[in-house]
């Protein structure tokens, strides 16, 4: 990019620029334009400030010309560059706007997109100024401790030490004592003063905090409202399949919460066992693609159809396979079209391939025409339109592989493209849609240990929040999205254990409550809300 004082460079504008508007000395776009004062040749204040210093002409006619004899450019020529459009100085950053020429400094000076560094001391750390409040509250090393126990304790300290002072000064005799205790005296309130500093600068990072928070719950409220409004159905039953257990043993299990009953009852099992399959819903049916087996992954299919007498129902084997054995991917739906994304086959290796079916003609897979930049197993995908946003996942078998990156896959129109990152990375994570968001529960870090966190990421503006933290640990978890409430289902936690508890949060409590638990303690199990 040009430096900050020339001229600006033609590919910042959205439409090419006459020649006309273009410095004589640095041929970008004019910037502060002043013109020789015979030849009206047109130059950026700081290009011919720097030229003067070294040759006392015009650089185009060789007249002479000196910083007091340069002059400012018509207005008519200033207009015109002023209502040019450009894109802002932080377009390398990410930022997408396009603003006249005459308002870029306006936009520049609150451009979420600026870099600024930490505030907290001793953090060096460089941000999108949009991302400095998450950074303070998640992720800085150096952020401080606002407890309000420790702020009681520093009062009690600064009151201890004026009772002291008042003590001492009540034993006074003599002149020589009075001066002596004046000098303690002065010490102490120097000392009182310190501590007040820090208690005041401790509830600015207090006030922050709380600021920082009620902005992320009113970004909450207005995801509920989004989700609230679009949805025309609600769905009371949840069916929870395959998994595995404590013992790492595959199941074929299947069980269906009832939210009016608030129970969970068996269901008929599945043909075989499944593990790190994918699940979705079609023309009435419940279908569970691939998975892990007792005899390893597999390509089958198997479906059972929604009633209203669940318990009768039966599983059956569809007539068509995935195009390879997977487990560890996604599916999702779109337009009629069925998406399977990454996933490891047989021999552990790592998948970045798309394969699609139609739904609605007759059936058949294909590679789509691109594939994601990276191979990805163990990760989040949702459906928005025709997009696909995948989120975080393993690029190996290895856990060091851990991802944190956010892709966005064009179904139709095939383009992918990066989106700002996760605050951390995870794979086996479940993930939910909300509204015009994709909320991520729990999952593994980069060392695969369980977390308890909980991120909302914003597709449209790429920008996350931290919601609170689940009762316990989970990876491999399942979640699914019912009414109002997001459910969590299962997982394995920090001892290893696979888990049965269930637990629910809701936007208007903004915490997470304990469900009735499974049947069956289960990880790595698909789940689906109807």
């Amino acid at each position: 990019m040009a430096s900050a004082e020339h001229g600006y460079e033609d590919e910042r504008f959205n439409h090419s620029v006459s020649a006309h508007f273009h410095c004589g000395i640095c041929y970008n776009v004019l910037k502060e334009p002043v013109t020789c004062q015979r030849n009206e040749h047109y130059y950026c204040r700081a290009c011919i400030t720097e030229h003067l210093k070294n040759s006392p002409t015009c650089p185009t006619c060789q007249e002479g010309l000196s910083p007091e004899t340069i002059t400012q450019a018509p207005r008519i020529l200033r207009n015109c560059l002023d209502e040019l459009s450009i894109r802002c100085d932080n377009s390398d950053r990410g930022c997408q706007e396009i603003v006249q020429l005459a308002q870029l400094q306006d936009h520049v000076d609150v451009c979420g997109f600026a870099p600024v560094v930490c505030p907290n001391e001793g953090c060096l750390v460089k941000v999108n100024r949009q991302d400095l409040a998450g950074h303070q509250q998640a992720l800085c090393q150096f952020r401080k401790c606002c407890d309000c126990s420790e702020l009681k304790k520093v009062v009690h300290e600064i009151n201890a030490n004026t009772n002291d002072v008042n003590n001492q000064m009540k034993d006074l005799k003599s002149l020589k004592d009075i001066n002596e205790s004046l000098v303690a005296v002065k010490e102490e309130v120097s000392k009182t003063r310190e501590d007040t500093n820090q208690v005041l600068h401790r509830l600015e990072a207090l006030e922050e905090q709380v600021r920082a928070t009620k902005e992320t719950q009113e970004a909450m409220k207005e995801a509920q409202s989004s989700n609230n409004s679009g949805e025309t159905y609600q769905p009371q039953n949840i069916l929870v399949a395959g998994g595995r257990r404590t013992d790492f043993g595959e199941m074929k299990l299947v069980e269906i919460f009832n939210l009016s009953g608030m129970s969970w009852s068996p269901l008929q099992q599945m043909n075989e066992s499944r593990v790190g399959a994918s699940v979705f819903m079609s023309n009435g049916e419940i279908t569970v693609a691939g998975g892990n087996t007792n005899h390893g992954p597999t390509e089958t299919l198997t479906k059972i159809s929604i009633s209203q007498d669940m318990k009768s129902a039966s599983w059956s084997e569809v007539a068509i396979r995935l195009p390879t054995m997977l487990y560890g991917h996604t599916s999702v739906l779109y337009d009629g079209t069925l998406a399977h994304i990454g996933g490891c086959n047989k021999n552990k290796n790592v998948s970045k391939s798309i394969y699609r079916e139609n739904v609605v003609r007759a059936p058949g897979y294909g590679f789509l025409p691109y594939s994601m930049p990276d191979p990805r197993c163990f990760h989040g995908t949702e459906a928005f339109d025709d997009k696909a946003f995948i989120f975080g996942g393993q690029s190996s078998a290895e856990r060091n592989s851990c991802l944190d990156s956010v892709i966005s896959l064009g179904l139709k129109e095939r383009q992918t493209k990066q989106l700002a990152s996760l605050p951390y990375p995870v794979s086996e994570m479940a993930t939910v849609r909300w509204g015009d968001n994709v909320i991520l529960i729990g999952g593994a870090d980069q060392y695969g240990k369980p977390l308890a966190t909980v991120v909302i990421y914003n597709i449209k503006t790429e920008r996350w929040h931290i919601l609170p933290s689940m009762n316990e640990k989970r990876k491999a978890c399942s979640a699914v999205v019912v009414q109002d409430m997001i459910i969590v289902m299962g997982g394995r936690t920090q001892n290893n254990t696979c888990l049965c508890s269930v637990e629910c949060f809701t936007f208007k409590n903004y915490s997470w409550q304990n469900f009735p638990a499974m049947i069956t303690a289960r990880e790595r199990a698909v789940a689906v809300a109807f």
